[in-house]
């Protein structure tokens, strides 16, 4: 039985690895919740995707 209580966390989410990274992990089953930070919204929607908008020149 696989555990299906996983988180993923990408950080670079609308760049082309990331934005490909986070609409693979969506679509596993195993992942429960995706977190991304990112400079701007992906644009996916998703129940499982939470997305953080980050200006990562100046953190908070």
């Amino acid at each position: 039985m696989e555990n299906k209580d996983k988180q993923a966390i990408v950080i670079g989410a609308t760049g082309l690895t990331g934005f490909e990274l986070t609409k693979l992990l969506l679509q596993d089953e195993t992942f429960n919740k995706v977190i991304v930070l990112t400079r701007r919204k992906t644009g996916l929607i998703d129940d499982k995707l939470f997305e953080h908008i980050v200006d990562f020149d100046n953190p908070e």
